[in-house]
C-alpha cells in the first residue's frame, strides 16, 4: 500500500470557472479562468471568486483573452449565488475500503471519524464523490471527467480501462480532517490531500478552498494513474511529484527561488534530480526539488510534445532508468543529458 500526500504550503493554485471569463494562459500551457482586475509590467491579478484573487508574475503569463463586460457581470452574479441543498438522501456514512489497510489504528476509529456529519454523493461516469458541502462537491465532480481525460491524453495511454471507477471523499471541517489524519498516522499540519493508491482508487481531500480542491484532486488522481502504469515498479520521486504538480495546474510559489538558483548555478543538477530515490530533508531544497521537477515535465511536454513524453513515461516507469528512456525517445533532438540541462536552464531563465 502506498499513501501519496499533497502538502499545503508548497504551491499556489490555478482556478477553473465553468462560465465565460477572462482566460489567462500560462507559459506552461495551463489556463486560468477568472476576471483580470489588475495588470502591469510585473504582475497580473486574477479574481476567481467573490473577494478571492490570485497574483501571477508577468513572466509566467503567455497571453490573456478578455471576456466582455456583460460576461463579467454574469460571472460575478454566479459567484454571489448561494448553493441550494442537494436533493440526495443523507448517507449514514461514506463507504471506506482503503483505510482498512492502515494498521496504525483500528479501522472502526477511522470510519467513525469520517462518518461524522451529513454526507451526500454525486456520481459521474468514472467517479463517485462523497462530500459535506455542496460547493466543494460540485467543484470536484464537475471537473472530474475533464481531469481524467487530460491525464490520459498527456500520458498517451493506450487501451485504458474505461470501466474503472474512482471514489473521492471531500471533508469540510478542519477539525474532522485533522483527527482523521492523526488516526491514520499522517502528519496533519502538512497534508491537504492523499490517496491510498491504485488498489482502492480512493482519494481523500480537505476542502481548504475551491482553488485548493481543483489542484489537490487532479494531483492525487495523477498519482493513481502513475502507480497503475508502474505496475509495482518504483516511481522516481522527481517524476511522481513533478507530473502530479503539472496535471494539477500547480504554479510553484517558489518559481523565483528556482529562477535565482538557475541563474546562480545553485539549482539541483539534473543528474542528481532524476536519480534521487528520496525527498530532500532541507525545506528550501525540498521546495526547489518540487519546482524544478515540475519545470522539467513542463519543458518536455511543451517543447517536444505529448506523444514523445507518453512514450518516455512508459519506458521510465517500466525500467526506472532515466538514461534509457531519455536516449530512446529524445536522443535525436537532444544529444545528451548535459545538453538537456542547458536547455532546461535556458527555459527556466526565459
Amino acid at each position: 500500500m502506498r499513501i501519496f500526500l499533497l502538502p499545503f504550503l508548497i504551491f499556489s493554485f490555478a482556478f477553473v470557472s465553468p462560465l465565460s471569463a477572462d482566460t489567462v494562459t500560462l507559459k506552461n500551457g495551463n489556463p486560468v479562468y477568472g476576471i483580470v482586475v489588475e495588470e502591469d509590467e510585473e504582475k497580473v491579478i486574477v479574481e476567481f471568486d467573490q473577494s478571492a484573487t490570485m497574483t501571477f508574475s508577468r513572466n509566467e503569463v503567455d497571453r490573456i483573452v478578455y471576456s466582455s463586460e456583460e460576461e463579467r457581470k454574469t460571472l460575478r452574479a454566479e459567484w454571489n449565488k448561494k448553493p441550494q441543498a442537494p436533493p440526495q438522501t443523507v448517507l449514514p456514512r461514506p463507504p471506506l475500503r482503503g483505510v482498512a489497510t492502515v494498521p496504525l489504528t483500528p479501522t472502526t476509529e477511522n470510519q467513525l471519524i469520517l462518518s461524522e456529519g451529513k454526507w451526500w454523493v454525486r456520481k459521474t461516469q468514472h467517479f463517485v464523490v462523497y462530500y459535506q458541502d455542496l460547493t466543494q462537491g460540485k467543484a470536484v465532480a464537475d471537473r472530474a471527467e475533464y481531469y481524467l481525460e487530460k491525464i490520459v491524453g498527456d500520458l498517451r495511454l493506450r487501451g485504458y480501462d474505461r470501466k474503472k471507477k474512482y471514489t473521492v471523499f471531500v471533508v469540510r471541517e478542519e477539525s474532522q480532517w485533522l483527527r482523521f489524519l492523526k488516526s491514520l498516522g499522517i502528519q496533519p499540519e502538512l497534508t491537504g490531500g492523499f490517496t491510498m493508491g491504485a488498489r482502492t482508487r480512493e482519494i481523500f481531500l480537505y476542502g481548504l478552498s475551491i482553488p485548493y480542491l481543483q489542484v489537490a484532486f487532479p494531483h492525487e488522481l495523477t498519482h493513481i494513474f502513475l502507480e497503475e502504469m508502474a505496475q509495482g515498479n518504483q516511481i522516481p520521486p522527481w517524476f511522481n511529484e513533478g507530473f502530479a504538480n503539472y496535471e494539477g495546474g500547480i504554479i510553484g510559489i517558489d518559481e523565483d527561488l528556482l529562477f535565482e538558483a538557475a541563474r546562480n548555478g545553485n539549482h539541483i543538477p539534473l543528474s542528481e534530480l532524476v536519480h534521487r530515490t528520496s525527498y530532500p530533508a532541507d525545506v528550501e531544497q525540498k521546495k526547489l526539488f518540487y519546482t524544478e521537477s515540475e519545470k522539467l515535465i513542463e519543458f518536455l511536454i511543451t517543447q517536444y510534445g505529448r506523444r514523445p513524453f507518453g512514450e518516455f513515461t512508459e519506458i521510465l516507469l517500466k525500467t526506472g532508468d532515466f538514461e534509457q528512456a531519455f536516449r530512446t525517445i529524445y536522443s535525436g533532438k537532444i544529444g545528451h543529458l548535459a545538453q538537456l540541462e542547458a536547455l532546461l536552464l535556458q527555459y527556466i531563465s526565459e
